[in-house]
């Protein structure tokens, strides 16, 4: 889990499953073994759709929200 991440009651993350930054999780929500949840309302989706999670990702601010970097 990144900073920011916020699981619901009763989420589950399963082996190498990631939950990125600033990323909502409904309550109940699977992330399934190996892959990642991203946004809110989050996509939930396996590492080879790298374009789609960085879509989301991207806009999230990675170094802005973490560091405040510009």
């Amino acid at each position: 889990m990144f900073n920011g991440a916020r699981l619901g009651r009763g989420c589950q993350l399963r082996i190498n499953a990631l939950v990125r930054l600033r990323t909502v999780l409904p309550p109940g929500t699977l992330v399934p073994i190996g892959w990642i949840a991203v946004g809110d309302p989050p996509l939930i989706a396996p590492r080879e759709r790298h374009e789609d999670i960085w879509a989301v990702q991207r806009e999230l601010n990675f170094p802005g929200y973490v560091w405040g970097l510009p």
